[in-house]
């Protein structure tokens, strides 16, 4: 299954015009990448927050940890902006909760040994 908030790479004048699209609509004063800036920005802090309060885990992990965290929430976040329609997000909603259920159950199986990484879940 195909992860439901990765988003194709788009051109620097698409995501300021989405960027100042969004603002307007909002009634949001902005200049043509602040939302990005604040997605990183959110990205960015999640990441200290974890290296502060879980320093044994950054140790434990990759030395990209905390760069796929911050990548990751950025991901989000923008991933968000593309729906404006209430239904539409609340289906996208429902749809992510059900990826993120699935997702995590099967890498439990995994790294219980009860699955293997090229074997699908309902096999």
């Amino acid at each position: 299954m195909k992860h439901s908030v990765m988003v194709e790479p788009r051109k620097e004048t698409e995501l300021a015009a989405a960027d100042q699209g969004y603002a307007k609509a909002h009634g949001h004063p902005t200049g043509p990448n602040i939302v990005q800036e604040i997605a990183m920005d959110i990205g960015k802090s999640i990441a200290a927050y974890i290296e502060v309060m879980y320093p044994e885990a950054v140790t434990a992990a990759s030395s990209t940890f905390l760069l796929s965290v911050r990548n990751s929430v950025y991901n989000e976040i923008m991933a968000s902006l593309e729906l404006t329609e209430e239904g539409a997000i609340r289906a996208q909603l429902l749809k992510r909760k059900k990826f993120r259920r699935e997702w995590k159950s099967a890498y439990k199986k995994i790294r219980a040994g009860k699955l293997s990484k090229a074997e699908p879940e309902g096999a």
